[in-house]
């Protein structure tokens, strides 16, 4: 079984890890500063945005400079809890 990770950077934008996720065929991409992994970046992430934007109609730049570990609810490595 060939493991592999696909990631980005937390200053990457939320239209990159869209796009690495469809580009790679994967549902979540790690978000790595360096070799670290500091976070998950996920389909659920994804919906949420979408959601949020629905409701509060924010301009589309806005939803493209997300920060990605604060929409994905990651701290030190953890992704948020389900709710």
């Amino acid at each position: 079984m060939d493991l592999r990770l696909v990631r980005v950077s937390p200053q990457d934008s939320v239209q990159t890890a869209i796009g690495r996720m469809l580009e790679e065929s994967v549902g979540s991409v790690a978000v790595c500063e360096g070799p670290r992994i500091v976070g998950i970046f996920t389909e659920r992430d994804v919906l949420r945005l979408a959601g949020e934007q629905r409701a509060a109609a924010p301009r589309r730049h806005d939803a493209e400079r997300a920060d990605l570990l604060a929409l994905a609810g990651c701290r030190g490595g953890r992704s948020r809890s389900r709710r």
